[in-house]
């Protein structure tokens, strides 16, 4: 039976050419995915050239002074829900001891890659600055979670979560799930 079933396939295969090998590639000029990667780099270079690394312009916080902020419009019980820890942390990111250059790059690539999969409510650690006396990522996030898009509300973390050397942050629906809360709560 096994000869059978082989036999079979070798007729079935026997008018069946191999495919020729090529060298070359064949490059699609400004299709759409490349288009959008291209966007999307663009986009990341210039998100990461909005936020300040240089120390001499960055306003420094003391080591034991909070970090908080929202966009105008956010619901007062959501930034308290934010600001007491109620909403699970989804993702958390960890800056403690990195530079500001590298932590810079870190922060775009993880709020926007957060952005991107609808996770909300994010934890980032920073540290406070007690060894040196000067928290100086701590007050750099600040100035980047000011000015970044996406982001709707910070606040320094409970202690549970880190103090003030963590900082909660809630970050907007990306567009699909704002489309989707649309066609759920659509009216008539």
């Amino acid at each position: 039976m096994k000869d059978e079933g082989l036999d079979l396939f070798f007729q079935e295969m026997a008018d069946v050419k191999p495919l020729q090998k090529s060298n070359t590639v064949v490059l699609v000029k400004d299709s759409t995915v490349a288009k959008q990667q291209k966007l999307s780099a663009h986009m990341f270079a210039e998100r990461i050239n909005q936020l300040m690394i240089d120390k001499s312009r960055i306003e420094m916080l003391s080591v034991d002074e909070p970090i908080a902020g929202k966009t105008s419009g956010l619901q007062t019980g959501v930034y308290k829900n934010l600001r007491l820890a109620k909403y699970d942390i989804e993702a958390q990111l960890d800056l403690t001891g990195l530079s500001l250059k590298a932590a810079r790059f870190d922060f775009v690539t993880f709020i926007d890659d957060c952005y991107r999969a609808n996770i909300r409510c994010l934890l980032i650690k920073h540290g406070n600055g007690k060894k040196n006396g000067m928290p100086l990522l701590k007050s750099a996030l600040k100035q980047w979670l000011e000015v970044y898009p996406y982001i709707q509300a910070y606040h320094s973390a409970p202690l549970k979560f880190g103090g003030y050397g963590a900082t909660l942050v809630l970050i907007s629906k990306n567009e699909r799930q704002k489309l989707e809360n649309r066609e759920i709560h659509k009216r008539g």
